[in-house]
């Protein structure tokens, strides 16, 4: 009875976005504080890209990092030159993080205001969603790293609720500014493409009297700002490059590194020599594991059913070594031999163990995808505020566990709904998730845990939908 009447009185309590904003913004500047006390700002892999183009355009006023002229899209370029133009690097960094944090927190309370109103949704289910994205840093984190992440999932939220406030008044301004904010995302996240499209699918379908204007005027942003960066890449490269050159911001790598890639992705391991405990960290070198500072996984990583006559443990680790020998060296023949090595594997895998080639692995890496160690990237450092840093690093497992575990739960609880109600704007939002979760962990067969980012505020709005579902059902009778 208690726990009915606090939610009947939560139910009709009016939420202070402004105030909410305040207090996630400030929670999330802290939170940077309070695990990175030093101020330190690292570039490490695409990151150095990223910015390192910029700061070379900058520098020497050639948009181009370490030969590469078109690895990585200038989505960082409008936000970090002005910056730039009137601080040092590591000052121009940090300012980037705060802006990038504070840009995150309005993003939140912005989509999440437009949605709410949209699905009618009860305060219980705005403060969860409030909740799981507001004060957990899965998505924040990654503008902290300069990664493109964060600011894509800021954007994308800012240009749905731009596309919801335009549905409401037929404002064509909205429009042309929604259209402005996805043609950013695509430029920080190109793979972004097919929820591009989908969304112009749903604006030509809600406005079909309308249509051609609608469309231009969405199109209009994106096509003006690419058809600059492909006529620069000609004139560079003269070549058309519509994104980005290589999926490989360095361009293609060498073939013994995609050969592992491949091996390890051949039985559903993890490739990703940077995440925990992953197959690809167990077949880096020494020299890697010291100068990135880890530690090697145990050989039991390994699951029982990729072995078989004539393939131990032993045999993996004589491909590995001959791996160490074709990064150190620059030798054909060796990396012939351990391209030959890895092959046999594949093909007697694929041969004694089809099922598990074909299938499990494929089940393997999805599960992974979705089940790894959701606070990684959280390290609690051995100084004054490590006493703070452990309550919040369990706080934000808690919300990240609850995030993707409850969250894909409640995107097939969503998608069973749409079967009985089709909704165009749902399955706009449903989308993201899902095709990510196809796309990387099944077609790439890749599962960098940073690949699911943009997917993770529609996990939330799963929940949300879900929750307000359940308290209309079991709670509307306390208003009656």
């Amino acid at each position: 009875m208690i726990l009915e009447n606090f939610i009947s009185k939560t139910l009709n309590r009016k939420i202070n976005y402004r105030l909410v904003f305040a207090i996630i913004a400030l929670y999330q500047c802290l939170l940077y504080i309070i695990f990175n006390s030093d101020f330190k700002t690292t570039l490490g892999g695409d990151s150095r890209y990223y910015i390192g183009m910029v700061e070379n355009l900058y520098q020497h006023g050639t948009f181009e990092f370490n030969g590469s002229k078109s690895g990585r899209m200038p989505g960082f370029l409008p936000l970090y030159l002005p910056i730039r133009l009137f601080f040092n690097q590591s000052t121009s960094l940090l300012i980037l993080i705060f802006i990038q944090l504070i840009l995150y927190s309005y993003a939140v309370i912005y989509f999440i205001k437009r949605i709410a109103k949209l699905f009618d949704w009860k305060n219980v289910s705005i403060i969860t969603v409030i909740l799981l994205l507001g004060f957990s840093n899965y998505i924040s984190h990654w503008g902290n790293v300069f990664y493109t992440e964060s600011l894509a999932v800021s954007f994308t939220l800012i240009g749905l609720g731009l596309l919801i406030d335009f549905q409401n008044n037929s404002n064509k301004k909205l429009l042309f500014v929604s259209g402005i904010f996805f043609a950013w995302v695509l430029f920080l996240r190109p793979f972004m493409l097919l929820i591009y499209i989908l969304v112009l699918a749903y604006l030509l379908y809600r406005n079909r009297k309308d249509f051609i204007k609608v469309g231009l005027l969405f199109l209009l942003p994106f096509i003006i700002t690419d058809s600059i960066w492909i006529t620069r890449n000609y004139v560079n490269e003269k070549k058309i490059i519509i994104a980005q050159s290589s999926i490989y911001a360095s361009g293609a790598p060498n073939k013994s590194f995609l050969k592992y890639r491949e091996l390890i992705s051949s039985f559903g391991g993890d490739f990703t020599e940077w995440n925990p405990d992953s197959e690809g960290l167990w077949f880096q070198p020494n020299e890697y594991l010291k100068e990135y500072g880890f530690s090697r996984p145990n050989d039991n990583i390994f699951p029982e059913y990729i072995f078989y006559d004539g393939f131990t443990i032993d045999s993996l680790k004589k491909i590995r070594s001959l791996y160490w020998e074709t990064e150190n060296e620059n030798n054909k023949e060796i990396e012939s031999v351990f391209i030959a090595e890895s092959n046999k594997f594949i093909t007697g895998f694929k041969k004694n163990k089809p099922f598990h080639y074909h299938i499990t692995s494929k089940v393997r890496l999805l599960k992974n995808f979705i089940i790894h160690p959701y606070t990684y990237y959280l390290a609690i450092e051995n100084n004054k505020l490590h006493y703070v840093q452990l309550p919040l690093k369990i706080l934000i497992y808690l919300l990240n566990t609850i995030l993707f575990l409850l969250g894909y739960l409640c995107c097939v609880l969503w998608i069973i709904k749409l079967i009985k109600k089709f909704d165009f704007f749902s399955i706009i939002l449903l989308t993201t998730p899902v095709f990510l979760m196809i796309l990387f962990p099944i077609v790439f067969s890749s599962i960098e845990y940073r690949f699911q980012v943009m997917g993770v505020p529609f996990l939330a709005i799963s929940i949300g939908l879900i929750v307000n579902t359940f308290i209309k059902n079991r709670y509307v009778k306390l208003n009656g």
